[in-house]
């Protein structure tokens, strides 16, 4: 560790602030224009002491500040030393007017340095069931422009500032397997099974999420860590991902991330993935995988391609929540700081240095034989209709973004058109459960815009049943270079009642595919399978 009394940051003119709107502490009517303020805890609390208001009230301007620095005196840390006598205000007199618990952030107006001071949380119910304490009553960080560069505590017992050091934290040992961590987002289930593969592989393999956000029916299992930071304040979910980061600092080697999320995620306080940067810095592996559609290849990515984009029709539909822009910065960042990133389908397309890696599934939990152990509950009429199944979780936030509107289309004019068939459409359907309505399907439509299936394919493979997907050619084209077979039917808005139509009147055709599509889902995607390719991807970086 780096002790911080005897080591001061820098020299400058020091604006602070305390995170939010600086207005709204003070409501001192004296006090209502923008605030140049120094703080420091004492005792655990913030108090401010005003530097400088009105100038015509103090007849003083911005100065140069000395001795600003992260340190110790005997009221614990100081984190911006100014002599009383440059500046003669009574800091108690505003006391009440602040709101404890809240991040302080200092930057210097003489370079692109940013400090930030977060507090702890006393007596945290998710972190004492997980049984993590860093012994920290606040962390510091130190950003240089978008990156964390140095991260540091305050000690509870000692009252000491520090920095680490990259050494505080435990390496990878050559010879043993290395501690993988997968976080911090619910990427379908397939992270859950990364971590199931390594450890009856003898790896030491852990999940954490940050939050289940409407996304709990995607899991299989439990995750190892759940900080359900939806569940409390903007300050408490911060500290919660800071206590959390030390912990995996020190007990994991490899930091899985999905869907380009890092550890500290998105925060107002720091630019998206910052916090990658000090991953590398003290050592750590980080692999990346990307998901679904936003964090494969946002809007302005899709635009250079001549192929159906989910973007086309989720900007038409919802402009105002489009998040392109955000992704498109994580992915950058992502980018630069991974060792490897791991995806599938036109990500490897148009990235070469993206690693073709197949979504994982329990090839026991989906097989033909579940058709055998329906619960009452999920059995549908007897019928002599072929099902066409289509289906998706959260439909209603996310939008035709499957292409879902041409597919009951084309349902609807085969209905009218006399054949025997009928639509399935499920949502808010546990993921252990949708199995039971899937395997009584006769057809599969998964998606008509992506290029490539998804999970729902994934899992209706695994069932021995006939999928239908739109397959860009420049993907069919890299599967027949690398010798894999196709096991799909390829299908687009423009000829989904075509290709539907023909199954239907196909027996001999659907039979083919479903005996297919089984064999493919045991060659590619039973978890075992896929967590041999992990493990290779993993030994080539340490």
């Amino acid at each position: 560790m780096k002790f911080l009394a005897d080591n001061p940051i820098k020299k400058g003119i020091a604006r602070w602030t305390i995170a939010g709107d600086v207005k709204k502490l003070y409501r001192n009517k004296h006090f209502d224009s923008e605030l140049l303020c120094c703080c420091f805890m004492k005792h655990g609390k913030f108090v401010s002491s005003i530097l400088q208001s009105y100038l015509s009230d103090y007849g003083d301007s911005y100065r140069e500040i000395e001795n600003v620095w992260v340190g110790n005196d005997k009221n614990g840390i100081k984190i911006c030393y100014v002599p009383q006598k440059d500046y003669q205000v009574e800091y108690n007199n505003y006391y009440d007017g602040i709101i404890e618990n809240k991040t302080v952030i200092l930057t210097l107006d003489n370079s692109n340095e940013k400090y930030m001071i977060i507090p702890t949380v006393e007596n945290d119910s998710v972190l004492d069931k997980y049984k993590i304490d860093s012994g920290y009553s606040h962390f510091i960080l130190k950003f240089i422009g978008d990156e964390l560069v140095e991260l540091g505590g305050v000690d509870k017992e000692s009252g000491q500032g520090f920095y680490f050091a990259p050494d505080d934290f435990p390496g990878y040992e050559n010879g043993q397997k290395p501690r993988v961590l997968q976080a911090p987002i619910i990427a379908l289930y397939s992270p859950g099974l990364y971590v199931k593969g390594l450890r009856e592989a003898g790896y030491h393999a852990d999940q954490m999420i940050f939050a289940e956000s409407g996304f709990g029916w995607l899991l299989e299992e439990k995750p190892d860590f759940d900080l359900d930071i939806d569940a409390v304040s903007v300050e408490t979910a911060r500290a919660r991902k800071m206590e959390f980061l030390v912990y995996a600092l020190k007990n994991y080697d490899i930091f899985h991330i999905h869907s380009n999320w890092s550890m500290l995620g998105y925060d107002s306080l720091w630019t998206l993935n910052g916090d990658m940067s000090y991953l590398k810095k003290v050592g750590k592996k980080i692999v990346s995988s990307a998901w679904g559609m936003c964090d494969v290849m946002p809007k302005g990515m899709t635009e250079q391609f001549e192929w159906l984009s989910e973007c086309d029709v989720c900007t038409q539909l919802r402009p105002v929540r489009c998040e392109c822009d955000s992704y498109t910065k994580m992915i950058e960042v992502t980018r630069k700081y991974s060792d490897i990133r791991l995806s599938n389908a036109r990500a490897c397309v148009i990235f070469p240095d993206i690693m073709w890696m197949d979504n994982a599934i329990d090839i026991e939990k989906y097989s033909p034989a579940v058709k055998d152990k329906i619960p009452e509950q999920f059995k549908l009429p007897e019928t002599s209709n072929l099902r066409i199944y289509h289906s998706f979780g959260n439909s209603d936030e996310r939008d035709d973004v499957k292409g879902t509107g041409y597919i009951r289309e084309a349902v609807e004019k085969l209905q009218q058109e006399g054949y025997a068939v009928e639509f399935m459409f499920f949502d808010k359907v546990s993921h252990n459960d949708l199995k039971y309505y899937q395997v009584q399907a006769d057809i599969v439509v998964d998606q008509i815009y992506c290029g490539w299936y998804g999970s729902t394919g994934v899992e209706c493979l695994a069932l021995g049943k006939v999928v239908i997907t739109y397959v860009n050619p420049a993907v069919e084209e890299l599967l027949r270079n690398e010798g894999r077979e196709n096991p799909v039917i390829s299908a687009s808005p423009d000829n989904i009642y075509e290709v539907l139509k023909e199954l239907v009147t196909n027996k001999q055709m659907r039979q083919e595919y479903e005996k297919r599509a089984r064999q493919y889902a045991e060659k590619y995607h039973d978890y075992r399978i896929v967590q041999k390719r992990l493990s290779g991807f993993y030994e080539k970086i340490l």
